[in-house]
This record gives C-alpha cells, sequence and structure tokens, in this order.
C-alpha cells in the first residue's frame, strides 16, 4: 500500500494488486514517481494514476533509485539488478550472488548497490 501523508493525517493512494507487499519507492518529483516490491512487482505514479509495469524479476524487489526518468534502477533478491530505460526494464548482468537490499547514487555513472552475500556487498556502477 502507498500512502499520502499530511502532518496530521495518512491515506491510502494505491493498494497493490500484485504478489506480495511493496518494499521501496523512489519518486523524481510528484508526476513520476516508482515503487517495488514482492516478487519482481513494479508500479509508476504518473500524477494520477498507480501503474504496473511489466517486470523481468521474478524475486523481491528490495530497493529503487533513479538519476532521471529515463535511468532508474530496481535491486533486490538473487541478485537482481534491473535498469529501466524510460520504455522498458531490462536485466544487468552481476558476476556475484547477492540479495541487493538498496540502491543509490550521485548520477547516472555513478550508482552504488548494497546487500548481503558472505561479509555484505558494496557494489558500484561507474559506466552508463
Amino acid at each position: 500500500m502507498v500512502n499520502r501523508c499530511n502532518r496530521r493525517t495518512c491515506s491510502p493512494v494505491y493498494r497493490s494488486k500484485g504478489p506480495g507487499s511493496l518494499k521501496a519507492v523512489w519518486g523524481l518529483n510528484p508526476t513520476d514517481v516508482f515503487a517495488v516490491g514482492g516478487a519482481g512487482h513494479i508500479v509508476h505514479y504518473d500524477g494520477v494514476t498507480w501503474i504496473h509495469q511489466p517486470s523481468i524479476a521474478q524475486h523481491t524487489l528490495k530497493g529503487v533509485w533513479g538519476s532521471s526518468a529515463t535511468d532508474v534502477f530496481a535491486v533486490g533478491a538473487e541478485s537482481t539488478v534491473l535498469h529501466y530505460d524510460g520504455h522498458s526494464w531490462r536485466r544487468e548482468p552481476l558476476p556475484i550472488d547477492s540479495t541487493l537490499h538498496g540502491v543509490w547514487g550521485s548520477g547516472p555513472c555513478d550508482v552504488y548497490a548494497v546487500g548481503s552475500g558472505g561479509e555484505g556487498v558494496v557494489l558500484r556502477r561507474s559506466r552508463p
């Protein structure tokens, strides 16, 4: 569920119809917001409506971040890293086996993901 809150109350604006709960949210602005969750569930808010987006992931997505509306990353279980180019989501291959819990960056050529696997994992993407 996604809630809209002010200083006094919260009210639901989206109830997930997909499998599992939503785990993370990121927004570029009030008309470009992504939320991710269980079984690869991805939804996008365009300022009016939450729309389910086709996902190639089957595992839980735990983090989402982007540098723009055409450069969004989602990460999760089973080494899942997805990249959105403004039209579709594509899997980015990883050389490790890990569950990724979060993603953040300062721009399209500087993206970090953190996760668990052995002693912990920090990954950096330094190319577009």
